[in-house]
């Protein structure tokens, strides 16, 4: 199926389709013509990088995973589950921040809203 095709089917732009080739997270696809002719096995890696990046995953952490020296491409899931345990961590950090500066900012306005009633 050609580019078009392909970015209905994963949501991703024939731009960043084409990033991704030239990252090497999906091979190179067979032309036909002048066009890219994508088979079905890239569409479930496009929609595999994108919902990683969902998750905040950068494509070169991607492209780590993504293992296309097989016949089939295939993910390393050893290694993908080393990676959302440590993406897990980090959302976990960010949530506590996060938590911390909300903390922070209803002390502010309690005490914002006194001095306006005090006044």
């Amino acid at each position: 199926m050609y580019i078009g095709e392909v970015s209905k089917l994963t949501g991703a732009t024939p731009k960043a389709i084409r990033l991704y080739e030239s990252m090497g997270l999906i091979p190179i696809p067979e032309r036909k013509g002048k066009y890219r002719h994508y088979k079905n096995n890239d569409i479930g890696l496009i929609k595999i990088i994108k919902e990683g990046q969902q998750f905040g995953l950068k494509l070169s952490e991607i492209k780590q995973l993504i293992n296309h020296s097989t016949s089939c491409d295939s993910i390393h899931w050893d290694n993908a589950i080393i990676l959302m345990k440590k993406k897990s961590q980090e959302i976990d950090g960010d949530i506590k921040k996060l938590q911390q500066s909300k903390v922070k900012l209803d002390e502010i306005i309690r005490m914002l809203e006194k001095e306006t009633v005090d006044d």
